[in-house]
């Protein structure tokens, strides 16, 4: 025990010292150097620390720790809370907070200072669970609320990139959304005030309220209006900053309002951005109610690019928010200036660079969201005919992926009508017959094909033919057009009269484009796997007990793939499995031979599905293949992996 310190009651204070369940420290003189520990500290340290400097001894003492030593040998009392002590040998941290005085000699001088050091491990560990359970629910919420997708609209380009702020900065309550109309599209950013599960929660409920005035045909005034009533009764939603902007379909004119948001900015390819002026109207239920909100108006010429962003844009460690505007600024320039890429459109460009460069330059502090839209011109319809023949159907399918490549769809979506599009147009090969032909010398039914995309980013496509209806042989009854509902949203068949010719069947859903998410440390999402989208059928022939097949199975190579399982099988008493992940398009007459494969050996009827047990044949789809997406619509049983390895085979 150092001079100094009570006389008289040397003995109970040193049995009170030594005994106490604190960690207690002191140090004496300007270099705060350790003159006594007691037991507890001396457990959790070990080693030798007498005549030490305390931040030696207790190593990761923060700057405030050292500060708190400095302000006690000045004679005040201070206190640090939160911080970690690493454990000699490597043993687990210790949190502590600490209350740190001095001590004097007996003539009244500061000699030293005393610190009790109280172990908050448990809590600490508490406080991190919690914090990570509430982001792990945050980040949830916002994947759910989030869109995924962008709508694919005629006459405007659309592209959206959204990072998460660093994990344990506190997810924020910023969001992006698009809303496709009659009039026009509607653009959406904003930024909810605060940070956590409450942000995210007051963020889906202006978000919601907002979609669906949109949606309803409001345009941003009416919209905004409706938003700022719901925030005043809302207090999580109080100040929350939004920016909206209708961008017009055919003029390009642009309606916005920056409620207390960033003004947005605009570009064309090879030019210079420039900041739009701010609309006047504040932040969401902040001033008196019933406030107009103001809206200005921009008009984008051709191939102009329109940007909204949140404030994490703007707003970057160890930057000012003038020298972060200007920057923002500048890389837009910099991204619409730079050689196209042939592969990308210019908007999807846009998003990726700046928001890379944005986290180079200063690593992100808060959630950024960028959104981006771009005056195009509007696609030309799809129109193809042909004659009703077996070659139709790869036809029609290359041409719709011509008409569909500029438009950037989502492999699902591209999937999907290529599929739900295959079958109508081998049923009208199948079925339809022109009236009076009763020999293959006659000339067949016409085919077809015409496609358009709606301002409400819906796809129609009809499938029409010149043929009389001729119905399916019993025990081959078709699937092709429950295929087709299952990829599609809506079918209608329009049949003439009995004995009439002509029918026309027409296909619709929804097209869209990927939204970038990103984490701020990695992003690891992995795509589905690469199907191969070539017309020939391609299958391995080693002779092993797995059949691997890639390419298309229709109506011209459908009878190969038979064959090749008849062969392979010895008819179903061998076994074999039948990897499709490399299938790229499976059409009905393909699914029924996988059908009757499946039933070969057992005793099923030739015209069901065995169980897969039972059967000599298994197959195999990797998840998100679209052979996959078709068996499941189908109900065939399947695998999502060969157990052999494949790295073997060569196409």
């Amino acid at each position: 025990m150092p001079s100094g310190m009570p006389g008289p009651a040397a003995g109970p204070f040193v049995t009170a010292f030594e005994l106490s369940p604190e960690v207690v420290v002191v140090t004496e003189g300007p270099e705060h150097r350790v003159v006594s520990v007691n037991e507890a500290g001396r457990l959790l340290l070990g080693g030798e620390f007498e005549g030490r400097r305390v931040a030696a001894v207790l190593e990761g003492l923060p700057p405030e720790g050292v500060a708190a030593w400095a302000a006690a040998l000045a004679g005040h009392v201070r206190r640090v809370d939160g911080w970690c002590l690493s454990r000699r040998g490597g043993g687990p941290e210790v949190w502590f907070d600490a209350q740190v005085a001095p001590w004097h000699d007996p003539d009244g001088q500061v000699r030293g200072v005393v610190a009790h050091l109280q172990d908050v491990t448990e809590r600490v560990h508490q406080h991190q669970f919690a914090e990570a359970r509430d982001h792990d629910m945050t980040t949830a919420l916002q994947e759910i609320v989030l869109p995924q997708d962008l709508p694919v609209v005629p006459g405007v380009e659309l592209a959206a990139a959204y990072l998460l702020a660093a994990p344990g900065v506190g997810v924020g309550g910023d969001w992006f959304d698009v809303v496709p109309g009659a009039d026009g599209v509607s653009l959406v950013v904003g930024d909810v005030v605060g940070r956590g599960l409450g942000a995210a929660a007051a963020m889906a409920a202006v978000r919601a309220v907002l979609r669906a005035r949109l949606a309803a045909g409001a345009d941003p005034e009416e919209a905004l209006r409706s938003a700022d009533a719901f925030a005043r009764g809302y207090p999580d939603a109080v100040g929350t900053t939004v920016c909206v902007a209708q961008v017009e379909h055919g003029s390009g004119r642009v309606r916005y309002c920056t409620a207390g948001h960033p003004p947005p900015l605009t570009a064309a390819p090879g030019g210079t951005a420039h900041y739009l002026p701010r609309s006047g109207a504040g932040p969401l239920g902040t001033g008196p109610a019933g406030t107009p909100c103001e809206v200005a108006e921009h008009r984008l010429g051709d191939d102009e690019m329109l940007l909204l962003y949140t404030d994490g844009a703007v707003e970057r460690p160890s930057r000012s928010t003038s020298q972060n505007t200007l920057d923002l600024a500048d890389l837009v320039s910099r991204a619409v200036a730079g050689p196209a890429d042939p592969d990308q459109a210019l908007a999807g460009t846009l998003c990726d660079d700046v928001l890379a460069r944005l986290v180079r330059w200063t690593g992100s502090g808060d959630d950024i969201a960028l959104l981006a839209a771009q005056r195009v011109p509007e696609p030309a319809r799809l129109s193809v005919s042909l004659p009703a023949e077996p070659g139709a159907v790869r036809a029609v399918r290359r041409a719709l992926g011509e008409w569909l490549a500029p438009l950037a769809v989502r492999d699902l979506d591209e999937m999907a009508v290529q599929h739900a599009l295959g079958e109508v147009v081998a049923n009208a090969v199948v079925h339809g017959t022109p009236e009076g032909r009763t020999t293959d010398a006659d000339p067949p039914a016409e085919i077809s094909v015409e496609g358009r995309l709606g301002r409400d980013g819906r796809l129609v496509v009809s499938v029409a033919d010149t043929g009389v209806w001729v119905e399916a042989a019993p025990g081959h009854r078709g699937r092709g057009l429950g295929l087709a509902r299952g990829f599609t949203e809506r079918v209608t068949i329009e049949r003439g009269r009995p004995g009439a010719e002509g029918t026309t069947v027409t296909l619709e859903l929804p097209l869209s484009r990927a939204a970038q998410l990103f984490e701020s440390s990695v992003d690891e999402r992995v795509g589905a796997p690469e199907s191969a989208q070539a017309d020939d059928l391609l299958l391995d022939d080693d002779g092993s007990d797995v059949l691997v097949v890639a390419g298309a199975v229709d109506l011209t190579s459908a009878e190969h793939l038979h064959s090749a399982l008849l062969r392979r099988s010895v008819g179903g008493t061998a076994p074999l499995t039948v990897d499709l992940t490399g299938v790229g398009f499976l059409g009905s007459v393909g699914v029924r031979v996988l059908f009757e494969a499946l039933a070969w050996g057992s005793a099923e009827s030739p015209g069901s599905p065995a169980d897969e047990t039972a059967a000599g044949i298994q197959l195999v789809a990797a998840p998100g293949s679209a052979a996959q997406h078709v068996l499941e619509t189908v109900g065939l049983p399947y695998r999502s992996s060969v157990v052999d390895d494949l790295s073997d085979f060569e196409w």
